[in-house]
C-alpha cells in the first residue's frame, strides 16, 4: 500500500489512463459486466423514480410536504429493515436466484406505482414490496462484484461499479427533465390517465424488466488468487445460523461503528431527492431543470474516480474517508451564498469531489471484511444505515421546507428561506467528520483496527472453491486477470 519508491507522475499518468480503460478488468469473467449493465440499469431507474417522488406523492395522492417527505423517508427505512431480515438470502440460494427474485419483485412494484390510483396501494409498494426488492439486490450486486474479482483487479472494480452506479443517475436526470418539460395538459392527451411523473415511473418499470432478463445469464463462480474461475459452492446453512455468526463478531459491531458514524454524510444525498427538488422548483420556478443540475454529481463522479483512485492508495482507509467526507460536508456551504443558481452547481461540484475521494474505498471495504460466503448478510447489514439516513431525511426535509421554503414559495414572493434550511443540512451533514475525528482512537485501537485492509485475507475461506470439471459450464482453464 505505502511503497518505498517515490510515486512519479509517469506512473500516475498510466494509472489514470488503465484506470479510463477498465484495463485491469479486461480478462475478467462476463459476470463482472453483467453486474455493471445491472447497476446501470437499477440506478438510471431509482434515480429517475427518486428524482420526482415526494412530487409525485404531492400532485397525485395530495400529500402535503411533511407527509410526502416523511413517506419517502419510511420507504428508506422499510428497505433499511428488510435488508437485516433478508440479508442471508444471497448466501444461502446464490447471487443469480437472488437477482432474479428481486428484480421480479422491484418489476411488479414499479408497475403499481405508475398505475395505481390508490393510496394504500402506494403506500404498501413503498413500505413492503419496493423495499424488499432493493433489500436483495443490493447485496447480490456487491457479493458479486466481490467473488468475481481478486486482489489484483478489485480495487478498480469497485471503483467501476461507483462509475457505473452514478452513469445510471446521468442517465436518468435528462429523462426526467425531457418528460417533465411536457406539460401535465399534453401528456393526459397523449396518454389518458398518465400524467409526466407516471411516465417517468413506467419507464422506470420498464428499464426494471430488462435488468431482470440479463440476471438469468449469471452462473454461481469465484475467481481465486491466481485468476482461476471457479464454481462457488454454496454454503448449506440455517438462516438463524448465518445471522448468529456475524452478530457475534466483534469485528462486525465496530465496523457498523464505523458505517453509522456516516450516516450524517449520507443526509446530503438524500437531501439531493427529499429537498433539493422543491427548493429549486419554489426558488427559481417549475422549468427550473434541477435534475440536469444534480446530473453534474455522476458526471463528475464518472470523470474524477479514475484520477483520484491512484492516489488514494497511499493514504489510510480512515483518513481517505475523512477527508472526502470533509469535503463533502464543507460542499453545503455554497447554498448559503443565495437564491442563485450558480451556488447550486459548485454545490455538486463540491460534493462529487468528495464523494469520489472516500465512495469506492468503503464499497471495497465493506465488502472485503465479510467472511466468503457470508458477504451478503454483512453488506446487507453494513448498507442498512444508509437507507436508516432516508427516514431521518425524509421527516427534516418535510419540516424544512414547511418552515423555510412552504408550497407557497414562488420566485415572484421570494418567501423561500434558502440560508436558513441549507444551514441545518450542513449542520447534520458535518456531524459525520466531527465524529469520525473525535471516535478514530476507538475505532483504531492497536491491534483491533478494523479499517486495516492488510488484515483481510483474499484465501483466507477457500473452502468454498471446487474447480469445475470439463463438462461443466465454465472452463476451469479460463483466468481472469493475474496479478503482475
Amino acid at each position: 500500500m505505502y511503497g518505498k519508491e517515490p510515486y512519479t507522475f509517469a506512473q500516475y499518468r498510466n494509472d489514470v489512463i488503465e484506470g479510463f480503460a477498465f484495463k485491469p478488468l479486461h480478462n475478467s469473467p462476463r459476470e463482472v459486466w453483467l453486474v455493471y449493465t445491472l447497476v446501470v440499469l437499477d440506478a438510471a431507474a431509482q434515480f429517475a423514480s427518486s428524482y420526482i417522488m415526494v412530487l409525485y406523492l404531492s400532485h397525485d395522492f395530495g400529500f402535503d410536504d411533511e407527509d410526502a417527505a416523511w413517506i419517502y423517508g419510511a420507504y428508506g427505512m422499510a428497505i433499511s429493515v428488510f435488508s437485516i431480515i433478508l440479508g442471508w438470502i444471497v448466501d444461502v440460494i446464490g447471487v443469480k436466484f437472488t437477482l432474479i427474485i428481486a428484480h421480479v419483485i422491484i418489476v411488479v412494484g414499479r408497475l403499481f406505482l405508475a398505475f395505481t390510483m390508490s393510496k394504500d396501494v402506494i403506500l404498501v409498494t413503498l413500505f413492503v414490496t419496493l423495499p424488499i426488492g432493493s433489500a436483495l439486490v443490493i447485496p447480490a450486486m456487491t457479493t458479486g462484484i466481490r467473488r468475481y474479482t481478486n486482489d489484483s483487479n478489485r480495487a478498480a472494480a469497485f471503483g467501476l461499479y461507483v462509475m457505473m452506479l452514478h452513469l445510471g443517475a446521468l442517465i436518468a436526470a435528462p429523462i426526467v427533465d425531457i418528460v417533465r418539460s411536457t406539460s401535465d395538459d399534453q401528456m393526459i392527451k397523449k396518454t389518458g390517465e398518465f400524467n409526466n411523473y407516471r411516465i417517468i415511473l413506467f419507464i422506470a418499470s420498464i428499464t426494471s424488466a430488462v435488468s431482470m432478463i440479463f440476471c438469468f445469464f449469471f452462473r454461481e463462480i469465484d475467481v481465486d488468487s491466481e485468476g482461476r474461475v471457479q464454481e462457488f459452492q454454496i454454503k448449506e446453512s440455517k438462516p438463524l445460523q448465518i445471522m448468529s455468526e456475524t452478530f457475534s463478531s466483534k469485528r462486525f459491531w465496530k465496523f457498523m461503528l464505523f458505517v453509522f458514524l456516516l450516516v450524517g454524510i449520507r443526509f446530503i444525498f438524500r437531501h439531493l431527492d427529499a429537498t433539493f427538488p422543491k427548493y429549486m422548483v419554489r426558488t427559481f420556478g417549475k422549468e427550473v431543470p434541477f435534475a440536469m443540475i444534480i446530473a453534474i454529481n455522476p458526471f463528475l463522479i464518472i470523470l474524477t474516480i479514475p484520477m483520484i483512485t491512484p492516489l488514494t492508495k497511499f493514504v489510510s482507509l480512515y483518513k481517505i474517508i475523512l477527508i472526502g467526507s470533509t469535503v463533502t460536508a464543507l460542499s453545503v456551504l455554497w447554498m448559503l451564498a443565495g437564491p442563485y443558481i450558480w451556488p447550486s452547481i459548485l454545490f455538486i461540484v463540491t460534493l462529487s469531489i468528495g464523494e469520489a475521494t472516500w465512495a469506492p474505498r468503503l464499497f471495497e471495504y465493506s465488502c472485503m471484511i465479510a467472511p466468503k460466503g457470508r458477504e451478503g448478510t454483512f453488506m446487507a447489514c453494513a448498507n442498512a444505515p444508509m437507507f436508516f439516513a432516508k427516514l431521518g431525511v425524509g421527516g427534516i426535509s418535510g419540516w424544512l421546507l414547511t418552515k423555510y421554503c412552504p408550497d407557497t414559495s414562488t420566485p415572484q414572493n421570494h418567501q423561500c428561506d434558502g440560508f436558513n434550511l441549507w444551514l441545518w443540512v450542513f449542520i447534520m451533514t458535518a456531524s459525520s467528520p466531527v465524529l469520525m475525528l473525535l471516535l478514530q482512537p476507538c475505532i483504531e485501537q492497536e491491534g483491533e483496527n478494523i479499517t486495516d485492509m492488510n488484515g483481510v485475507d483474499d484465501d483466507d475461506h477457500h473452502e468454498s472453491f471446487t474447480p469445475l470439471t470439463k463438462n461443466e459450464d465454465v472452463d476451469p482453464s479460463y483466468t481472469a486477470t493475474k496479478p503482475q
